[in-house]
C-alpha cells in the first residue's frame, strides 16, 4: 500500500491515506471496505472529509468526490490539479477550510472555492505551511516548517498568537500538532514537545 502519511477517523470508519493508496476500514466489523490505488504518474495529493462527502485530490487531474466507492471528478476540481491538499478542517455546516501546498487557505462548499485571508502578511506562505488544527470553536492553529505556528481567529482570520523561536519555541520546524482536553496546543519539534 506504500507509505501511509495520514489517518482520518470518523464515527464509523478509518481511512489510511498515502500517495499510492487509500484504504477504508469499518470500525464496527474491523474489515477492509475499500482500497483505492493511485496510478504511477498520478498519485493522490490530498484527502479530506466534509459532513456530506469524502474528497480525494489526484495530481494532474484535480479534485474528485468519493461516492459509492467510485471517484467522480467535480466541476471545479481542475483548480487543484497542481496543488497538494495538506489538510481539511471544519469551518461550519456548509464549508471546510483547506490548506494547500502553496501556503494558501481556502474555504470549500463541495463545488466552489472561497478565499480565506489570514492576516499574517504572508507568514504561512513564506515559512511553508504544513498542518492545520481546530483548537476550539473559535480558533485554528497552523504549523510551518520554518516559522513555528500561528493561532488565528476562525471567524475572521485575525492573528492571535505567533509561536516561534523569537518568543521562546526551541525550534521553528514543527513536526506535528495536537490538542489536549483543555484545548492546550502541543507542538512537536526537533528538541521535544
Amino acid at each position: 500500500v506504500g507509505v501511509i502519511s495520514r489517518i482520518i477517523v470518523t464515527d464509523s470508519t478509518v481511512y489510511f491515506y498515502g500517495e499510492q493508496s487509500i484504504s477504508r476500514h469499518n470500525l464496527k466489523t474491523k474489515k477492509l471496505e475499500l482500497r483505492l490505488r493511485g496510478k504511477e504518474n498520478t498519485p493522490f495529493t490530498g484527502m479530506f472529509i466534509t459532513p456530506k462527502n469524502t474528497f480525494i485530490n489526484v495530481l494532474s487531474k484535480g479534485l474528485y468526490r468519493l461516492e459509492s466507492d467510485t471517484l467522480f471528478p467535480i466541476v471545479t476540481g481542475y483548480m487543484l490539479e497542481n496543488e497538494e491538499i495538506l489538510f481539511g478542517l471544519p469551518y461550519n455546516n456548509n464549508l471546510v477550510l483547506l490548506g494547500k501546498s502553496n501556503g494558501e487557505l481556502t474555504l470549500f462548499d463541495g463545488i466552489k472555492f472561497y478565499n480565506y485571508p489570514v492576516k499574517d502578511n504572508g507568514y504561512l506562505r513564506q515559512n511553508i505551511l504544513s498542518e492545520g488544527l481546530l483548537i476550539s470553536d473559535s480558533l485554528y492553529a497552523f504549523s510551518t516548517l520554518d516559522g513555528g505556528a500561528l493561532v488565528v481567529e476562525k471567524k475572521n482570520g485575525k492573528l492571535k498568537y505567533a509561536i516561534n523561536f523569537t518568543n521562546g519555541l526551541p525550534d521553528d520546524e514543527i513536526f506535528a500538532m495536537g490538542i489536549d482536553n483543555n484545548h492546550g496546543l502541543w507542538l512537536s519539534h526537533q528538541y521535544g514537545l
